[in-house]
């Protein structure tokens, strides 16, 4: 199933319809109580972070796939001219070493950075933690099916990986992983970048 795509953008508007679609998909897809629940907090998690994200900003919201398998997804456009986007980039870089707090947090961060950037790799290295979510190698672009085909990718799942790896040095990241919502809800969530363009997918097998 694929429910209707919802408009959304940073004033607001289209978020309240997320909640409203995660139940009409829960329940055509015929989900359980703690499956309703788990897709239900994955989609407030993901209205939270929309309705933090710095500058203006439009696109769509959709739920697709099964019982099995289901991703939440979005794609975002900048709204800002360059001259809007220099000036917040500079504001986010002069703070790069202030990281918010939590999961959801970081993969704001990304996506803003995806905003504010034409080319995210010219400045997501100076914010080291957010680096080791990175895939600099883009998808094949002949995988048709794919919405993320050609995509600059940061993975929560390599994240992840990679904190757990190095637990003793990202000793305070391994625990908002291990106390954050999405990050024990969700099997990956990624991001994916191409000019002014973002694409989320918030991926979880039921």
């Amino acid at each position: 199933m694929q429910t209707d795509k919802i408009r959304i953008n940073n004033r607001g508007e289209g978020l309240s319809d997320v909640l409203i679609q995660s139940e009409k998909y829960s329940g055509y897809e015929g989900f359980d109580k703690k499956q309703t629940l788990h897709l239900r907090l994955m989609c407030e998690e993901t209205v939270g972070m929309l309705k933090e994200l710095a500058g203006e900003f439009s696109g769509l919201f959709w739920i697709e796939g099964n019982k099995d398998q289901t991703s939440l997804r979005l794609e975002l456009q900048t709204e800002m001219d360059k001259e809007k986007r220099s000036r917040l980039l500079s504001v986010s870089s002069s703070r790069k070493n202030e990281y918010a707090k939590g999961v959801m947090g970081k993969i704001r961060d990304v996506i803003e950075l995806a905003l504010m950037e034409d080319d995210l790799s010219d400045n997501v290295t100076d914010y080291d933690i957010l680096m080791m979510g990175m895939n600099n190698a883009a998808l094949d672009p002949a995988s048709a099916n794919n919405p993320m085909a050609g995509y600059q990718i940061w993975s929560l799942m390599e994240y992840r990986d990679l904190i757990k790896e190095k637990k003793e040095a990202y000793e305070a990241e391994w625990d908002e992983l291990e106390k954050s919502i999405i990050a024990n809800l969700a099997d990956d969530v990624r991001v994916g970048i191409r000019d002014e363009k973002v694409h989320i997918e918030i991926f979880k097998r039921f």
